[in-house]
Order: structure tokens, then sequence, then C-alpha cells
């Protein structure tokens, strides 16, 4: 879940994460760019990018890393929006993903659009 990738960061995965310390990213990879898209949001959020080094401590960036990285660039876009959202007079409603609450998303993986781009797979839990 989003919120346990959050607090316990990469080196608490491994209690629900398969293979947290895998390397995941592809050789001489030197950053990740995260895209964020969310259906339905104003233009200047229908596309949201977030650059992460993909070496960390002169290592390789780890599977829990990443995903705590991942996890983190969705707390800051979450963040943003809620912003954009307290300034206007005219709020957004259904389609405000701030509404949703982070403890019930999940990432699920997060796939390579090419190059340095990526984008992650998320889900939200019905309970």
């Amino acid at each position: 879940m989003f919120t346990e990738l959050m607090m316990r960061s990469a080196h608490g995965a491994a209690d629900f994460m398969r293979g947290p310390t895998d390397q995941v990213l592809p050789p001489r990879t030197k950053q990740v760019v995260l895209h964020i898209s969310w259906p339905g949001l104003p233009k200047d959020f229908s596309h949201y990018q977030k650059s992460i080094p993909a070496i960390i401590n002169g290592k390789p960036m780890s599977r829990a890393q990443l995903g705590h990285q991942v996890v983190l660039a969705y707390y800051e876009f979450f963040g943003s929006v809620r912003q954009y959202n307290e300034s206007r007079e005219k709020k957004l409603k259904d389609e405000d993903p701030t509404k949703m609450v982070f403890d019930k998303l999940v990432l699920l993986s997060v796939c390579n659009l090419g190059g340095e781009n990526w984008q992650a797979e998320i889900a939200r839990l019905k309970k």
C-alpha cells in the first residue's frame, strides 16, 4: 500500500514486497522520469512529471527504493492538486484525486514507456 511504502521507506518493504533488493532498472539508467496522469483534471495537471535519480548512494536503485520514490512522487502530485484546488473559487469535484484516501491506493507496477520515461500502475482498494 502507498502508506506503508511511504512510512516504512524502502528498508521496511521486505515485509510486503517480493524481491525488494532486486535491481529493476536497465543498466546505465541515470534517472527515471515518472509520468503521472489523472483523468478529469484541469490542463495544468493533465500530465505531471517527476525526475528521480536512478543511483542512490552510488548504487543502482532497488525495487523497494523505486516503489518508495514513486509513492513520494504521488504524494507530491496530490499535494499540488490540493493547493491548486484550495486556491480556486470553482473547486474540483469527483475528479479530485486528493479526495481518494491515500491509504487505499496500491502500487501494482512501474512500467517503462521508453528511455527514461516511466509510469506507475496503481489501484484503489474497495474497502
